[in-house]
């Protein structure tokens, strides 16, 4: 059975060696995907369940938990706004540190201005790239901070507005990527914040009764949304030759690396380096946010189908630094053990991305721990991370 770790080994990174397994210790088993058994590609699947035209559909779909007043993640029209769901966003966070708060109001008000130029796209007015701008500075001058807000990413939220969220989220994932490979100049990182952040625009000209269709689109509906990258280049080209290279970008955010994407089925060199950053970290995003019909796959998982169902997509070079940045599991993030104990990521190995250290708070039992222990998991072999934790699966 290949373990999940062992494939990161052989595929991505040079992982400590184990040592032997003392006689009689059980083998660890392969945990099912998150969502189904089997998950499958498929680019004439499906509405709003997954990245546009990149459609992940669980052949055995989980049945959804019971749908909460509001829940749905609706376009611009969604009932729930990112004003009602600030104080239980900042509550599914779970963390009590005053940068985090922080971080997580920031978040949401990146979501929130994107609603905002979604709806100014419904209406036909121009986008205001001012505040987007603003944003992208931010994210840029401050590293930690877009560490913590790519963190608060990662939990989802149902609640929010589906198409913004996963904007914003891009815009965060790409900048995160590029600040991890300490190679861009701030004019470069402004070109693919700003790229990252508006690289849907498109979507909002599109009828939402085919965005936000969960059964399979017809041939003239997948002709049709495969046109969104071409609508979002043209609103953004719309802004002055400030933004024309920026629309370049957004233009070939589903070109891939293989040959396999849109509108020109462009490949390897001949797609800019930042639709390619901006390509993969959708893909990921669609895979680690909730959907009405699957459950999310939490990033490990995410990762890993990424690594064995569609490598050829995307650089290597860049899949590799993916893995390494993403660390797959973030500073602060929860985490289950091999021993059934849960464990808080305090340092981040830039070298191992699966064995960071981690601050033991919850015994194999669920049981706090009086003094949490810390342990450098590439120090400590036959330990080992196997999943993500929910902050609110963690006793008091």
């Amino acid at each position: 059975m290949v373990r999940f770790s062992d494939l990161i080994k052989r595929e991505m990174i040079d992982a400590p060696q184990r040592k032997h397994k003392p006689a009689g210790q059980e083998e660890e088993k392969e945990r099912p995907r998150e969502g189904g058994d089997e998950v499958e590609t498929s680019p004439e699947r499906g509405g709003r369940g997954g990245e546009i035209g990149e459609r992940f559909i669980s052949r055995t779909a989980p049945e959804r938990p019971p749908a909460r007043s509001g829940e749905g993640g609706g376009r611009v029209a969604a009932p729930i706004t990112v004003q009602a769901t600030r104080e239980s966003a900042a509550r599914a966070l779970s963390v009590d540190d005053f940068v985090h708060s922080q971080a997580n109001s920031f978040y949401l008000s990146i979501v929130e201005y994107i609603e905002q130029q979604l709806r100014r796209v419904i209406e036909d007015a121009p986008i205001e790239v001012a505040p987007g701008e603003k944003i992208v500075q931010q994210l840029i001058e401050d590293p930690r901070q877009c560490e913590l807000v790519g963190f608060r990413a990662t939990l989802g939220d149902v609640s929010l507005d589906w198409l913004a969220t996963n904007m914003a989220n891009v815009c965060v994932y790409s900048l995160k990527l590029a600040h991890g490979m300490q190679r861009h100049s701030p004019q470069e990182l402004r070109l693919l914040g700003m790229a990252a952040l508006l690289h849907d625009i498109g979507v909002a000209k599109i009828p939402e009764a085919v965005v936000n269709k969960n059964e399979a689109f017809t041939p003239k509906e997948y002709e049709l949304m495969k046109h969104h990258p071409q609508i979002s280049a043209q609103l953004i080209s719309a802004l002055g030759d400030d933004y024309k290279e920026v629309a370049a970008v957004v233009l070939q955010e589903h070109e891939r690396y293989g040959g396999q994407g849109y509108p020109r089925g462009l490949r390897g060199e001949s797609i800019h380096p930042f639709a390619l950053i901006i390509g993969m970290v959708d893909v990921f995003d669609a895979l680690v946010s909730p959907r009405p019909h699957r459950k999310r796959f939490s990033p490990p998982y995410a990762v890993k189908f990424i690594i064995e169902t569609q490598r050829d997509h995307f650089d290597p070079r860049l899949l590799k630094r993916f893995v390494m940045e993403f660390s797959m599991f973030p500073l602060n993030s929860l985490v289950r053990l091999n021993t059934r104990a849960i464990g808080r990521v305090v340092r981040i190995n830039s070298t191992y991305a699966m064995r960071p250290t981690v601050e033991i708070i919850c015994d194999s039992h669920g049981r706090r721990l009086g003094v949490p222990q810390v342990v450098d998991l590439a120090e400590t072999p036959l330990l080992y991370i196997i999943d993500n934790v929910d902050p609110d699966d963690v006793p008091d």
